[in-house]
């Protein structure tokens, strides 16, 4: 971490809403899109902004402001604009839309202040890089505590705001001191800030610099790190965004995070994996992980269930056949083997191969080759094998029943996925994205919290379907929960006698019903971490810091992950 770069004065866009003032820095012939939406560069919480409410256009220091067709329109000076025309946009202007005052201000630039699209394209672009390179890089959120000041005051008292744009500017310039020159910045919201740092920086490492930087700053930073936590920035945004449902489209849930760094340095290598562990651990979520971190991601990952066809079709469905090698053969078809040339093929319940074709998958993994039912010559193939069992493959061999010069050339690796009993701190997680996963198939617009109660019951059930079973009970709970929060009544309904089991043993250490009880007592449980807090009260870190200004509560002091 180094200084970053040389300071210059720049236009900022000053938004005061409900949650408070912060700044977004306008780039030079650039365009800022003002709204509710995620998409938007920013995105204010205000039910009575648009989704794309408004838009401001900066070209070589000059502004203008832009209506999109919202739906309450947007006043400049006291004036509502028309729709979708542009109008003169200066410093001293005041412009009002909803609950939310905006306007413009000079202000010292230590560096540039991305929008939200274009700090995700430079983390996009860094990914690049580091999976060229087989580098890592690190995402950070700090968050720093605000001002208090209420929104209508300052929207009243120009004074006021000016001095939380010199505290917002003192933080940035202190942030920038923590930077390297290729490092990156962008505003989350008022006191949050996401860092892009294109080298792997540890929590400590950052809070440490920071803390040099202001050390009398009270701030809490989060670390997400490529490739350990997540695969993709959608995967390491939210691992930041802990206290949010996982977006669809994000890094898709891992069986078991503490394997992380472990996949990562085999899915690197060329060797063969066979993934161990009980039906429905996620055996094949893990193939999948193996497959997308390495140099193969982009080529094809054809996957087959051993279990699920008779010895006849499977070799047809793993070799291939010519036209006419057999009856009903009215077409020449490529094997699975085949179409993943280049990439990975995946063989589920890998310990139901029949005999007779272990010794040709055999012949395949050693010679690089596949030859069709009925062809003349074989085909070279370049595949990798992943092969996944919950049976004992080398009792098997023993026995008789699997070949064990088969069994060594898929062990090239031999990953223990454990049952989800054994990791309960990952319930809370996995739990999570199953609910939006399910939502987001549904076409259900709303993603229901768990509540605090079903999170502590979930998290001290055996699961003896793993996590299928807890897959289960989550997607039947959304079809139950016609609501926003998903409770116990609606996990209450499991299709065997077990449901019982899922309500035993309550905990002994269970939150309180008063609210403000219930927060400290969550508080206390994470350390004092306000983004664990209320990932555990299931609200946004904002709500959680509105309940402790309510209810006079102390925020905890620099704690870091």
């Amino acid at each position: 971490m180094s200084a970053g770069g040389e300071k210059r004065r720049a236009l900022s866009v000053v938004v005061m809403c409900r949650h408070g003032v912060f700044t977004h820095r306008a780039e030079n012939d650039g365009t800022i899109v003002v709204g509710r939406g995620d998409d938007c560069d920013v995105t204010l919480d205000d039910a009575e902004l648009s989704r794309r409410h408004a838009s401001i256009a900066i070209e070589e220091g000059a502004a203008t402001i832009t209506d999109l067709g919202s739906s309450n329109g947007t006043a400049l000076n006291g004036h509502r604009l028309p729709p979708r025309e542009p109008h003169p946009f200066a410093r001293g202007d005041v412009v009002t839309a909803g609950a939310t005052t905006i306007r413009l201000e000079e202000v010292l630039s230590p560096r540039a202040i991305l929008s939200r699209r274009a700090f995700e394209e430079a983390c996009d672009a860094a990914l690049a890089v580091s999976i060229r390179e087989r580098t890592s890089i690190t995402l950070a959120r700090i968050y720093v505590d605000v001002p208090r000041a209420h929104a209508a005051d300052l929207a009243t008292h120009d004074e006021k705001l000016r001095e939380v744009v010199r505290w917002r500017e003192s933080v940035l310039a202190a942030i920038d001191q923590a930077l390297g020159e290729r490092d990156e910045l962008s505003a989350v919201e008022p006191g949050v800030f996401d860092v892009l740092f294109v080298a792997p920086h540890t929590g400590a490492e950052v809070t440490a610099a920071l803390e040099r930087a202001m050390p009398q700053t009270d701030l809490e930073v989060d670390i997400a790190r490529f490739p350990d936590d997540a695969p993709s920035r959608e995967g390491l945004l939210a691992v930041l965004d802990g206290d949010r449902q996982p977006a669809t489209g994000a890094a898709p849930v891992s069986p078991t995070s503490r394997l992380g760094p472990l996949v990562n340095r085999i899915a690197a290598g060329p060797l063969n994996v066979l993934v161990i562990g009980e039906t429905g651990v996620g055996k094949d979520v893990m193939a999948r992980a193996l497959h997308e971190r390495s140099p193969r991601a982009t080529k094809p990952l054809v996957c087959l269930n051993c279990a699920a066809f008779s010895e006849a079709l499977l070799e047809s469905e793993l070799f291939g056949h010519e036209k006419g090698a057999f009856t009903g053969a009215i077409a020449a078809k490529p094997g699975l083997i085949e179409s993943a040339d280049g990439g990975t093929v995946f063989l589920d319940e890998i310990g139901d191969l029949p005999l007779s074709l272990q010794a040709t998958l055999l012949r395949a993994i050693e010679q690089r080759e596949v030859q069709r039912i009925g062809a003349l010559r074989p085909r070279i193939v370049d595949v990798r094998f992943v092969a996944a069992t919950n049976r004992d493959l080398e009792a098997d061999g023993a026995a008789g029943r699997f070949r064990t010069d088969l069994y060594y050339r898929l062990a090239g690796f031999v990953v223990r996925v454990p049952p989800l009993r054994d990791r309960r701190d990952e319930i809370p997680g996995l739990a999570h994205a199953f609910v939006a996963e399910t939502c987001a198939r549904a076409g259900r617009a709303v993603i229901p919290e768990l509540t605090l109660p079903v999170l502590e019951v979930l998290a001290k059930y055996d699961y003896p379907g793993n996590v299928r079973e807890l897959k289960n009970i989550i997607a039947r709970a959304v079809v139950l929960c016609d609501g926003d929060r998903i409770s116990l009544e609606h996990i209450a309904l499991l299709p065997t006698d077990r449901a019982g089991d899922l309500f035993r043993s309550p905990t002994t250490d269970s939150p309180p019903a008063d609210e403000r009880a219930r927060i400290q007592w969550a508080l206390d449980r994470t350390g004092g971490h306000q983004s664990k807090a209320a990932a555990l009260l299931g609200i946004s870190r904002r709500t959680l810091i509105n309940r402790l200004d309510e209810f006079g509560l102390p925020r905890p002091r620099k704690r870091t992950t």
